[in-house]
């Protein structure tokens, strides 16, 4: 994003501090806040039944919990503190102002999203090669 559409998101969010193993918020849950990572990390967990497995770790300068506010469905994955430190969280109502104030911001976010998707099926087809070897 430029300076400019970060300034624009920037004045729209709240500090909030993050600790190791903190749920940020658990897949089902139908709250919409989009985080970015200011420093730490944090683990996107998914949970197949009795099984957990950590498809992500985001880091200082990325975003997630985007998802929920472009489906309006409840969350897909648990989001979980790896490391001490802080976000920002941006709350829906204000994400989707921003968006319809300046378009080419939501172009962005589809952009990660879109990078997400291709090395989420790059994997799988990796995973399916080695099932196959096997």
């Amino acid at each position: 994003m430029t300076l400019d559409q970060l300034r624009t998101i920037a004045a729209h969010m709240t500090e909030r501090d993050i600790f190791p193993g903190e749920i940020i918020f658990h897949e089902g849950d139908t709250n919409q806040e989009l985080y970015v990572i200011v420093s730490g990390k944090v683990d996107i967990v998914k949970h197949f039944g009795a099984t957990s497995r950590t498809l992500a770790t985001q880091h200082a300068g990325d975003f997630f919990g985007e998802m929920a506010n472009f489906e309006d469905q409840p969350r897909s994955a648990d989001a979980v503190g790896a490391e001490q430190g802080s976000l920002f969280v941006l709350g829906s109502d204000r994400f989707r102002q921003i968006v319809l104030q300046d378009p080419a911001i939501s172009f962005e976010i589809f952009r990660v999203l879109s990078a997400r998707i291709r090395r989420f099926d790059e994997e799988a087809m990796e995973a399916a090669r080695s099932l196959e070897t096997h």
